[in-house]
């Protein structure tokens, strides 16, 4: 499963990711972190992918089974996430691929 974290921010998504990484991924389930100044990819040895990017206007080519995004990400660009990156092949129910909150208060995967 694809997993994308939509910040307001870079930072923001970059920040949930680690916190989630920190506290609610074994150290032993991940095989591949890669982190650059516009990139944060975790990939985990089950075949999942988690990754960190701010939500804007440029993010039609990326593809999710689901959508995390941080509550002060303005709504031009949840339209852009729901119809844009969220796969129409993912076997999630619908009310499970698209979550909004505000990151930094740790929801729970």
């Amino acid at each position: 499963m694809k997993i994308i974290f939509f910040g307001s921010t870079k930072q923001s998504a970059f920040d949930e990711l680690e916190h989630r990484i920190k506290t609610q991924i074994n150290k032993g389930d991940i095989k591949i972190i890669q982190k650059s100044m516009y990139d944060y990819i975790v990939c985990l040895n089950n075949g999942d992918s988690l990754r960190a990017m701010r939500g804007t206007e440029t993010i039609r080519g990326y593809k999710c089974d689901k959508a995390i995004v941080d509550s002060k990400v303005d709504e031009d660009i949840i339209q852009y996430i729901r119809y844009s990156c969220l796969c129409c092949s993912s076997e999630l129910p619908e009310e499970d691929r698209f979550i909004r909150y505000p990151f930094g208060i740790g929801y729970t995967l």
